[in-house]
């Protein structure tokens, strides 16, 4: 073989792999479209709000030095071992309060139903109680997706209807949203890049 007949060689076995590869890339990535597509059937919807509507960013953690000094609004417990809502109110005074209990015995804005917390069995005696303190003030209830299907069913047996309960949702997509029919989202719980929680939600959380 001259050596101009081992350069075409050459040439032609580096095309024939660079063919080969490509055709590689192209099945890859059909596959990885067909893969999305199946998980977006899977994973439930999720409502993007444009800035320009009234949301407001709500933070809430134990640790009440990690929430930004310009905090709009904020979340505190008022029992447990870090009941720390009065805390809030005195270092965040101009921001909108939302005081959370993690027991049903307990009164606040909002009830949190979570493992070691309240149980969505205790949601709607909580619930009526609130409503029987401040009868013009919707209470609140904090649980994860999966867990929030129990709490609304317990509430719907109750006699309570969807609007008569604020739903306040964590959902960790690590994007700003509310999913359909709830009132907030926590969808983060590394706000400003810290251990923090924070939640997008509607003007109407707290009214």
């Amino acid at each position: 073989m001259t050596p101009a007949q081992r350069i075409q060689s050459l040439i032609n076995l580096t095309h024939k792999h660079a063919t080969a590869l490509k055709q590689q890339l192209a099945n890859l990535t059909q596959l990885n479209a067909k893969r999305r597509a199946a998980l977006q059937k899977l994973v439930p919807p999720i409502v993007l709000h444009p800035a320009s509507e009234p949301y407001v960013t709500m933070y809430d953690d134990v640790t009440i030095s990690l929430i930004p000094p310009s905090a709009k609004a904020v979340a505190g417990y008022v029992n447990g071992q870090y009941a720390n809502f009065s805390a809030l109110k005195t270092r965040f005074p101009n921001a909108k309060h939302v005081s959370i209990a993690t027991d049903a015995a307990f009164n606040a804005d909002c009830l949190d139903v979570e493992t070691g917390d309240a149980t969505p069995a205790q949601a709607p005696a909580w619930v009526a109680r609130q409503l029987k303190l401040k009868p013009n003030v919707k209470p609140k209830v904090y649980a994860n997706r999966s867990t929030m299907p129990s709490v609304k069913a317990a509430l719907m047996q109750a006699g309570f209807h969807p609007g008569d309960v604020l739903l306040w949702v964590a959902e960790y997509t690590y994007k700003a949203h509310i999913p359909n029919g709830f009132d907030a989202c926590q969808w983060t719980d590394q706000a400003l890049g810290r251990s923090l929680d924070a939640s997008m939600c509607k003007a109407s959380f707290f009214d």
